[in-house]
């Protein structure tokens, strides 16, 4: 079965039915709730003095869809090591500002996912979301001071939906809402990096299959910035602030990463792609000169994925990895590593997801993950169904 163009387990959400029968929700009603996210003073991650003021390009994350772990490496690939163990799945993984810390969902425990904290190697985690049976946490990202963190909370369906919410980072404290569960899914938050707005992707809200959305950081004057046409989805903000990479055609083959300015015009193409191949989940270096994103150029079965990276204006572009199925990169400014035999031999006997631990996951997820044929398009290619809706 091929597997092309995963979205992240967020984005998997959807093959649950979290689109089916969208309606207002009884428990958050309010578009624009009164909950304001303010910098803590017992910030769960605080970015340290030395790394505030400079950003460097350190380790990159990303998740490994043939084992179902995260993975960080150097910029140039090396020094490849897992952050997450065998025997579960965790995805949407991000870098704490000054690199010292990550968040990420996982369904550690049962078929619900939920989010953890932990160093930048994998070890001290903890786990900082609980929910009801039935809902999951996806698209983790800190805010600015780290003290609060920004995410996707899908519930069952019926009703379905996703909806942006906040927790504490640190863990134990109440969820707020930011956006409602209505008539849309909303995804893949992405806080500015001036800590006042969030991008984040929008899925069928009244017709449209997606866009990219601008908010305050209290939920407040959310608004599209993307025209329908573009199906942008993937948002992430540039170093600067006033610009976003986004993935076009983000429900089709095809896709490719744009550049937009942050109320959405100035679009400017940065790779090139051809039908039926894809460039897609761009994500900047820390100090804005490289893009990070993963393209399946090698693969003409579409059922492969490298990371590349290239330069900021889109020139350079090459692969830092090879042979395998890698997405949803996160840049940091984590340290770099040197490859040692030992991490050689960690990842050479990395535990490939088996049939069996295929099975222990919910439809949707497996379906993913290529152990079920329920994702397949009607035309045989492999994809979440959701993706082919619109075909």
């Amino acid at each position: 079965m091929s597997r092309k163009s995963w979205a992240s387990a967020g984005l998997v959400a959807l093959l649950g039915g979290t689109l089916a029968g969208l309606g207002p929700s009884q428990e958050v009603t309010a578009a624009a709730p009164q909950h304001r996210v303010a910098p803590s003073r017992t910030a769960g991650v605080a970015p340290s003095p030395a790394t505030a003021s400079r950003r460097r390009d350190g380790r990159i994350i990303f998740f490994n869809s043939d084992t179902g772990q995260l993975e960080t490496s150097n910029p140039d690939g090396s020094a490849r090591r897992f952050v997450t163990p065998a025997g579960e799945v965790a995805v949407d993984a991000s870098w704490a500002r000054d690199g010292s810390h990550i968040v990420y969902s996982s369904n550690r425990g049962g078929d619900d996912f939920r989010l953890f904290v932990a160093r930048a190697d994998g070890t001290g985690r903890r786990q900082v979301t609980g929910d009801a049976a039935g809902f999951s946490n996806f698209s983790p990202t800190f805010t600015r001071d780290g003290g609060t963190i920004i995410y996707t909370r899908c519930r069952p369906d019926p009703p379905g939906g996703c909806a942006l919410f906040s927790v504490p980072a640190r863990g134990g404290g109440a969820r707020h809402a930011l956006t409602a569960f209505e008539d849309r899914a909303d995804l893949e938050p992405d806080v500015s990096p001036g800590g006042r707005r969030i991008a984040f992707a929008r899925f069928g809200f009244r017709g449209i299959q997606i866009q990219v959305w601008v908010m305050r950081l209290d939920g407040t004057h959310a608004h599209p910035i993307t025209t329908p046409r573009l199906e942008a989805g993937s948002p992430r903000w540039t170093p600067d602030g006033r610009r976003l990479l986004v993935t076009s055609d983000f429900i089709h083959l095809g896709e490719n990463i744009v550049r937009i300015r942050d109320d959405g015009t100035a679009i400017a193409r940065l790779t090139h792609a051809r039908f039926p191949h894809s460039a897609e989940w761009a994500d900047p270096s820390p100090s804005g000169a490289r893009i990070v994103f993963s393209d399946d150029r090698a693969y003409p079965q579409i059922n492969g994925l490298d990371l590349f990276v290239m330069r900021r204006d889109g020139q350079g572009k090459h692969a830092i990895t090879r042979h395998g199925l890698l997405f949803d990169a996160d840049w940091g400014t984590a340290p770099l590593a040197t490859t040692t035999s030992s991490s050689r031999q960690a990842f050479k006997e990395a535990h490939p997801l088996t049939q069996q631990r295929l099975g222990a996951l919910p439809p949707w997820a497996a379906a993913q993950l290529g152990g079920s044929p329920a994702g397949a398009s009607p035309s045989g290619r492999a994809g979440p169904a959701w993706r082919w809706s619109a075909h």
